[in-house]
């Protein structure tokens, strides 16, 4: 069950993420998936904010990235990176290299059973499009019943790589939602209804995942 908490922004839903990862890192390594778009200055927040004691037991990994060349703007990780995004020995690695889209996929499979061989705890942090979308997977995507942990497919705009729908409901222990924005209005409303058209707002795997905490500035106390 989804938790809504009303804010005007994101500092308190940010300052409570960094909260827990230092609770959990102090006990145990931590993967932390992180999401572009408007998720990447709270998560530049976060890490300026996260004491770098913890930085070595803190791995990271992107929820999505689109297959475009390794040094184009419209990577999720070139703009995080771009955004100040990067501490000294960072656990975290950018998914795309001059590799076709199938060694690609390879190649973020890997880095994904790495860090969860180490890690015993992941925490999402993740996005809500105002189509309904999250992570990399779109509406209507082929890739919404993937049992597969890594999905790609090619979009109206990019073709994508994606953390599978399925692989965040069985595996993240904690999740946290940022949600701001008017034109997020409606999506929101669809959360938190009885509607289970999955197809179509691919955010609604929220709906079947224990300890997600979703911040916005519309619905909750």
């Amino acid at each position: 069950m989804i938790q809504f908490i009303k804010n005007e922004n994101f500092i308190n839903g940010a300052n409570e993420l960094i909260k827990q990862l230092k609770l959990e890192l102090i006990k145990n390594p931590v993967l932390w998936i992180i999401s572009g778009g408007s998720n990447i200055q709270i998560e530049k927040y976060i890490l300026d904010h996260l004491d770098k004691k913890y930085l070595s037991n803190l791995e990271i990994i992107l929820a999505d990235e689109r297959f475009v060349p390794p040094n184009d703007p419209n990577s999720n990780y070139n703009q995080l990176i771009k955004s100040g995004f990067k501490q000294d020995s960072l656990n975290f690695e950018p998914i795309l290299s001059n590799l076709n889209l199938a060694k690609t996929k390879e190649t973020y499979l890997s880095l994904l059973e790495k860090k969860l061989s180490r890690c015993p705890l992941v925490i999402g942090q993740f996005g809500i499009g105002a189509d309904g979308h999250t992570l990399g997977i779109l509406p209507f995507s082929e890739t919404i019943n993937s049992t597969d942990k890594i999905v790609c497919y090619t979009g109206k705009d990019f073709t994508r790589l994606s953390l599978s729908l399925n692989f965040i409901k069985k595996r993240i222990n904690y999740g946290y939602i940022f949600c701001f924005g008017k034109d997020k209005k409606t999506a929101l409303s669809i959360l938190n209804s009885d509607n289970d058209d999955i197809n179509h707002y691919p955010s609604l795997i929220f709906q079947q995942i224990k300890g997600i905490k979703l911040y916005n500035e519309y619905i909750g106390g």
